[in-house]
């Protein structure tokens, strides 16, 4: 009996032990060790979106104000959004990302000694949608159609470009055409282990094709941008002095749009580019930069000079002709 009573009272706390979720209190002392977050709560956004556009009238999300004063300065973005949209944070305020010191965007003028045109890099205004055509036929307003970009983006003209000084990229400071991202390397705002995924949205458009091949090969090597009607490229460095160095990505080419004179059509488009930024790689990394490198167009480029502007005397103000249009960069922390 006493054998039966022993395994029935064992049974019940067996049964007690299931329904309380097994919680016996422990004998010991011992503490378990939580490890404790590398990055600090006040950088704790995991993603941002810039958006490269002035607030309008239509529409007043944007991460820039309109520039003022001086023509030719660079600008920075004074409000972040979540990647639905929705505004994260202004500048000074709490919210605002620990890890993600600026972006800025540089802005032609004579101000810019490396590119001298205003309506070479700028933000698209009201008076664009009206004034931007491509022609069918030189200087024919019968036969225009629209090639500007939406009021309030940052777009960048070729034919406004060429028209005056524009110097050639080379991924540094001092290039004239240009978006660059700082980040906080602080461990305690991004963490040593993390890289960041950026998201790109653009339209790169080209004037023409290459009637031929040969113009893309160099000494028997081939060469995309030698026969591209504009490069931007990628570069990662650990700081906005560094010098001498190597891209890390082209972003054009390709060009997702080709002028049609024929239908009258503009070089539209949209792409979506997913660049991975190796940052745990080297923890001195911080300056992200897309720039306008070179186009193998000229100002004394016929087709040019008669399809992205009315005449020699006017601006083209179009960039779907020839050149770019920034909407958006997204940042991830991955």
């Amino acid at each position: 009996m006493m054998r039966k009573d022993l395994i029935l009272h064992l049974s019940l706390v067996f049964v007690i032990a299931l329904m309380t979720g097994c919680s016996f209190s422990s004998s010991t002392s011992e503490q378990q060790t939580v490890p404790s977050p590398t990055v600090s709560e006040s950088s704790n956004a995991r993603a941002v979106k810039v958006l490269f556009k002035t607030p309008t009238f239509d529409n007043p999300s944007g991460s820039f104000d309109t520039p003022s004063g001086l023509s030719g300065m660079t600008t920075k973005a004074v409000r972040l959004y979540k990647p639905d949209g929705e505004l994260l944070a202004s500048t000074g305020d709490a919210t605002w990302p620990g890890w993600l010191v600026d972006v800025e965007v540089g802005i032609s003028g004579s101000n810019n000694s490396a590119a001298t045109n205003a309506n070479c890099a700028r933000f698209a205004t009201a008076d664009d949608a009206a004034n931007g055509k491509c022609y069918k036929t030189p200087a024919a307003d019968a036969d225009a159609f629209d090639c500007s970009a939406p009021e309030g983006y940052y777009r960048v003209s070729e034919v406004d470009c060429l028209s005056d000084t524009i110097r050639e990229g080379d991924g540094t400071a001092g290039d004239g055409v240009t978006i660059r991202a700082t980040f906080n390397r602080d461990t305690t705002r991004l963490g040593s282990a993390e890289n960041v995924m950026a998201i790109v949205e653009y339209s790169a458009s080209a004037l023409s094709v290459p009637n031929e091949a040969s113009p893309c090969f160099t000494k028997g090597r081939f060469s995309a941008e030698a026969c591209s009607d504009l490069t931007w490229k990628a570069f990662l460095r650990s700081s906005t002095a560094e010098t001498g160095v190597a891209p890390f990505l082209m972003l054009v080419p390709p060009s997702v749009g080709v002028v049609n004179r024929t239908d009258k059509k503009a070089g539209s488009g949209m792409s979506t580019k997913k660049i991975i930024l190796p940052l745990a790689a080297d923890p001195t990394l911080q300056v992200f930069q897309l720039s306008r490198i070179r186009s193998r167009l000229t100002k004394n480029d016929k087709t040019l000079t008669e399809v992205c502007r009315k005449n020699d005397t006017t601006a083209g103000n179009s960039p779907l002709c020839a050149g770019l249009i920034l909407y958006s960069i997204t940042f991830y922390r991955i």
